[in-house]
């Protein structure tokens, strides 16, 4: 599943919203892997007092994101093609 739909997006969104942070962000639009490439970015983003209201709440991003697992058929689609059915 391309990462565009998980986010109700254009294809090709996700690759022009990161052009800009090419030395911070890796991602090939292939959909297979998004990259930090500095562990302080992600440090400096999971901590509110560092990040000048930039940050995230992780324990959030993952509620949200089994939410909407359970609401799709994305998990039935993800395992299938991992599963070699």
């Amino acid at each position: 599943m391309e990462l565009e739909s998980i986010l109700g997006l254009q294809p090709g969104d996700v690759q022009r919203c990161l052009e800009d942070l090419g030395s911070l962000i890796e991602y090939n639009g292939d959909d297979k892997e998004l990259r930090v490439l500095h562990a302080s970015l992600f440090d400096f983003l999971s901590d509110r007092s560092r990040s000048c209201g930039l940050s995230f709440d992780l324990s959030a991003i993952y509620t949200e994101l089994a939410l909407w697992c359970s609401q799709t058929d994305w998990h039935h689609n993800y395992l299938s093609n991992y599963a070699g059915e």
